[in-house]
């Protein structure tokens, strides 16, 4: 498995933010996804988010029970994005 970077001088960048349904930031390279498990990938909320990570590697995939998330259950993904890949895309 991949290390996850986690750096707390690392600049995060908002990528998207939906009450009950979606937040994911970015920090460096990686894209942390925290997801209701009832946000479909063809979702409009996720569009933006699916857009990024279309060619990154999932590095991290985990299902916990959040009551606070639409469904009480949530997906934290997390991607490693490779520009120089994007780049050749």
């Amino acid at each position: 498995m991949t290390k996850i970077n986690v750096d707390a001088a690392a600049h995060s960048v908002e990528i998207a933010a939906h009450n009950c349904f979606l937040y994911a930031h970015q920090v460096g390279q990686d894209v942390h996804v925290y997801r209701s498990t009832r946000l479909r990938d063809e979702s409009k909320l996720y569009r933006s988010v699916a857009a990024l990570v279309g060619h990154a590697e999932l590095i991290h995939h985990e299902r916990v029970e959040d009551r606070s998330m639409m469904g009480y259950q949530a997906e934290h993904l997390v991607y490693r994005l490779d520009y120089a890949a994007q780049a050749a895309a």
